[in-house]
């Protein structure tokens, strides 16, 4: 049977867990690697041959990693947004602008198009690690209440509607009330509602609400997929919520065997499941 030829991956690795994953996943199967550290990611547990990528060398070192004969890419990790407004750079004799005024989707892929114009193949983490998104059904000894459920209903025209404007992949959901969306990062928006969040029921003793975490519709699912992990579990427990929803297939979990270890432990359920993406018109 004839093998596969090794393939040459461009990892543009930002912050977290992912980045070592797909590297030893890429490195198992006999890719070769090389290794672009975005703005704010430090990998110690990486090779120490990588480059780091600044605003104002990206599309150099792009090019640079083409002529070696890179023709893959996969962008994972976590990155911090700049400061800045816009990306100015120069496309052989064209002078070229990245506007990053806009949400998180709508920037990202004005990346992908300059980076495909180079000539690379881009790949998404759940094409490189399927099982991290292969999740479907309630993952834990728990399961959603009919009060939960009601709450589900909600959650997803939430998270529609907050993708469908490019703000945001997760919300919190308590008796029907929008607790809070994601703006920055999940944990961030748990964090800022911990001092608040038991004021939205009449049993503060009493687990309620849930959080849902889901793709933005027509997200390229190339890059920036949902992901949950121990950290966002442990929030959910200490917050008293009843548990979490994530879209079954776009949603990545990472170390599943402790997540659901973690939440059988604090009491919660994760179910994944396709979304209702029918927005209701809700009677005032």
């Amino acid at each position: 049977m004839k093998h596969e030829e090794p393939r040459h991956f461009l990892l543009i690795a930002g912050r977290g867990l992912l980045p070592k994953l797909v590297y030893e996943k890429l490195v198992s199967r006999g890719d070769n690697v090389e290794i672009a550290l975005l703005p704010g990611s430090e990998h110690h547990d990486l090779p120490t041959s990588h480059t780091k990528i600044k605003l104002d060398n990206f599309l150099e070192l792009l090019q640079k990693y083409r002529g070696m004969g890179v023709e893959h890419v996969v962008l994972v990790g976590g990155v911090d947004r700049p400061n800045q407004t816009s990306i100015s750079f120069k496309q052989g004799k064209t002078n070229n602008q990245i506007n990053i005024m806009g949400g998180d989707d709508s920037i990202l892929k004005q990346f992908l198009t300059v980076i495909e114009e180079i000539g690379f193949k881009i790949w998404g983490v759940h094409q490189v690690i399927p099982q991290l998104v292969n999740h479907n059904g309630v993952l834990t000894d728990r399961s959603p209440s009919s009060a939960d459920k009601s709450d589900i209903i909600f959650a997803e025209e939430i998270v529609t509607s907050i993708g469908n404007a490019d703000i945001g992949q997760a919300a919190v959901i308590r008796n029907n009330r929008c607790i809070a969306v994601e703006t920055i990062t999940t944990d961030w928006m748990l964090d800022s509602i911990k001092d608040v969040y038991s004021t939205f029921t009449n049993d503060p003793d009493e687990r309620g609400g849930i959080l849902i975490k889901a793709s933005k519709p027509n997200q390229d699912l190339r890059v920036d997929l949902p992901t949950i992990g121990p950290n966002t579990i442990q929030r959910v427990v200490s917050l008293g919520m009843s548990g979490l929803v994530i879209e079954s297939g776009k949603v990545i979990l990472i170390d599943l065997p402790m997540v659901i270890k973690m939440a059988n432990q604090g009491g919660i359920f994760i179910w994944s499941k396709s979304l209702n993406r029918n927005i209701r018109e809700r009677s005032s």
